[in-house]
């Protein structure tokens, strides 16, 4: 478990998904800390990057959430099937989290970001929602670093 919103936490991964998400076959992934792993609103705190067709118009998305209040960033790029992409979100000491897709800074959260007291684990999932055929994701890699310091 890490404590969220002391000092920096960064998460980062590669990813491609072959077949997006669509009305038939929702699914929604996940790439991030949350403190409930139960189904894919089950978290009551997150910081994530996310996509779903019905998310953001099937937008990356960037999700803060403490407290059951979520803000979600739109970060208007869609996810292009067997495209890969670099997503990254960086939380700086609770106060803000900045992402980028691919290299590219496209937004940042000021609100609802989790406490220092609030605990959260690391995550990479996919998670369907709607339909019966199979869907997946391939990850190249999921990185994360946390640095607490004292000011």
């Amino acid at each position: 478990m890490i404590v969220m919103g002391s000092g920096i936490t960064m998460n980062e991964s590669l990813v491609m998904i072959p077949t997006v998400s669509d009305a038939t076959d929702r699914f929604v992934i996940k790439s991030g800390a949350v403190n409930s792993y139960s189904s894919p609103t089950g978290a009551t705190i997150e910081i994530d990057i996310i996509y779903s067709d019905n998310i953001n118009s099937g937008n990356w998305t960037l999700r803060t959430q403490s407290a059951s209040t979520t803000t979600d960033v739109n970060s208007a790029i869609p996810v292009v099937a067997n495209t890969w992409y670099r997503i990254k979100w960086v939380c700086y000491n609770g106060t803000k989290v900045h992402f980028w897709i691919d290299g590219v800074y496209v937004g940042e959260s000021t609100t609802n970001i989790p406490l220092t007291t609030e605990l959260a684990g690391m995550i990479f999932s996919i998670w369907k929602t709607a339909g019966t055929n199979a869907r997946t994701v391939n990850i190249d890699y999921f990185n994360f670093i946390q640095l607490n310091y004292k000011a």
